[in-house]
Parts: structure tokens; C-alpha cells; sequence
């Protein structure tokens, strides 16, 4: 699984262009060929309208069951309320290039690595409140969770 930018933008619109990919190879180095798209933005209001990016997956045990577990970054879609569209970087780079204040830590569910996959309608993770002192209170991104052999996962993220 992987990030891919849409609408020939770069790096910097991945707030806003990006989405997550499933790619299958016959050895762990490859070539990969894609196998499809796991996750792509929703339309907004939902809170990952903008890009969904950074994917982490793994395998985790719930109520008896496996489960795969796709972690990742969502972002809103909040540059263009008039049309909703992604920016087109197609021929010059496009200055829209999301929010970043909007991120927030998403969990996307599967019992199969081809989906469909489960999305949760609220973010997994999201920024403290400033007011009361919280150390992450601008966003968070980037998550990397931990499986404990207790079942519990500790969450590291970007702020």
C-alpha cells in the first residue's frame, strides 16, 4: 500500500491530490504492479475530503476475528468550497494545495487486503485543545502504530 498523487501534482498537494494505493509484486523487491485503489478522498464534509495519505497496514486480531488494520492520514477538503475539485497540476503547479491544519489520523478496516474496506466517519487521532495545554494542539499526521502483545497499540504521530 502506498500514496499516490492524482491529477499530475506533486508532492506538495498531498493534502489535497493524494490517495492510497494497493500494489501487489511476486517478491518483496519487486517489480510492483498496481492492483487498485484502496482508499480515495470522500466528498466532503466528511473529514478526509481533501487527500488520504501515509498508509500503514497491519494485521490485528478484534473480537476473535483477523482484521487488517490501514492507518493513514486524511486531510479536508477545504481550498475550494465553491466546486469541490482536486487541483490539476496538469500544466502549471496549482497553489491549492490543501490544508495542512486539517490532518488528522484515520483507521480503514478490511478482512481482506482487496476490501472493501471500513472507514470510520469520525478521525482515529486528532489534535489536543490549545486551551488546556495539550502538546499536540495544532494537527497530528504521519501515523505509526505500535501492536502491543497485549492488544494494545501505542501511537506515535506527527505534529
Amino acid at each position: 500500500f502506498a500514496s499516490e498523487m492524482t491529477g499530475d501534482c506533486g508532492v506538495l498537494h498531498y493534502c489535497s491530490n493524494s490517495r492510497v494505493v494497493h500494489l501487489t509484486a511476486a517478491h518483496p523487491l519487486g517489480p510492483y504492479e498496481r492492483a487498485g485503489v484502496a482508499l480515495a478522498p470522500r466528498s466532503p464534509p466528511h473529514w478526509d475530503s481533501g487527500g488520504v495519505h501515509g498508509p500503514t497496514i497491519h494485521r490485528v486480531r478484534s473480537g476473535g476475528a483477523w482484521l487488517w488494520a490501514l492507518y493513514y492520514m486524511g486531510s479536508a477538503n477545504t481550498w475550494d468550497p465553491r466546486d469541490g475539485t482536486h487541483p490539476n497540476c496538469t500544466r502549471r503547479v496549482d497553489p491549492r494545495t490543501g490544508d495542512r491544519a486539517t490532518r488528522r489520523v484515520g483507521l480503514a478496516t478490511s478482512a481482506s487486503l482487496w476490501g472493501p474496506w471500513a472507514r470510520r466517519d469520525s478521525p482515529l487521532l486528532g489534535p489536543g485543545d490549545r486551551a488546556a495545554g495539550d502538546w499536540d494542539y495544532e494537527d497530528v499526521s504521519n501515523a505509526t502504530p505500535l501492536l502491543l502483545r497485549n492488544g494494545t497499540v501505542l501511537m506515535l504521530y506527527n505534529v
